[in-house]
Parts: structure tokens; sequence; C-alpha cells
């Protein structure tokens, strides 16, 4: 399933690792597990739908900590060629996904265009008390990551 997941099928990647910690001692219902990820689940290729996100609220900056926000770019970095490319990613993270550590996973999705391009799937190395703790470290690594995705391109 890790073979699946390294060329192409990432959609399976935190099932894959959840399974993946009860390989020593796997209990009833793991093969079933197993069966489910392999038989039910689908790659789809289409970008996600964003009309039922409400926008109903819009807030002012202005006078907040974050007004004024700049791009940091490389200073030598060539002129953009070639037609314009969109950067959606997707990011969040499972509070107290392993209870006994209280340690939450992160999962980050790249999309070019409409193309998945990388995922990320990986247990914080910190267990967080706050689901604002354990979003704002996957927050922190989508951006890390964002920025490498930029200058890759």
């Amino acid at each position: 399933m890790q073979w699946s997941i390294s060329i192409g099928r990432f959609d399976i990647a935190l099932a894959v690792m959840f399974l993946s910690s009860f390989r020593a001692m796997p209990q009833q219902g793991h093969l079933e597990q197993v069966k489910r990820i392999y038989f039910k689940i689908r790659f789809r290729t289409q970008e996600p739908s964003t009309t039922l996100v409400s926008m109903s609220r819009m807030f002012d900056w202005a006078n907040t900590a974050y007004s004024n926000p700049s791009e940091e770019l490389p200073k030598n970095d060539p002129p953009p060629l070639g037609k314009w490319i969109t950067l959606p990613y997707y990011f969040d993270a499972n509070l107290m996904h392993y209870v006994l550590s209280g340690k939450a996973v992160t999962g980050v999705l790249h999309f070019y265009n409409k193309t998945p391009i990388d995922w990320y799937c990986k247990k914080q190395s910190t267990p967080e008390t706050a689901t604002y703790g354990a979003e704002f470290i996957s927050g922190r690594t989508c951006i890390e990551q964002i920025i490498d995705h930029r200058n890759s391109l």
C-alpha cells in the first residue's frame, strides 16, 4: 500500500499510516479495512467546488498586525514564461488522532491548477491540547511547502 501511495494514490496515505501502526500485532477487522482502502476509495482529478463556502463575513485587516502584507520573492528569479499556474492547497490536522500520546496528524495536499502534485501526511512531533495548536502546526508546515513549490517553479 505504501508503494501505491508513492505512485500517486495519496488519497489513501492517512489510512495507510494509521493501519501501519498495527503491523506488529494486527487485530480483527484490520484486514477488512485494508480491503476497503483498495477497493472503495476512488481517485478524483476534478478541482473541489467552493460554491458551498460562505463568504458572508468580510473582515477589515487594515488595523491589525496582518495589514500591509508583503510576499518574499527571490531577488534573482527569472521572469515567468508560459501559462499562469494556480497553486491551490488544502491542509488539516486531526487532533488527538493518537489518543495515548495525544499527538495530532497533519495532512497537506498541493495542486498545480487541477493536478495533484504533492501530498504530506505525518504525525506531529509534539502533542497539542487544543485544535488551534494542531491546526497552527499544520498551517506552518503547509506554508513552508508552498514556499518550496513556488521556488521550484
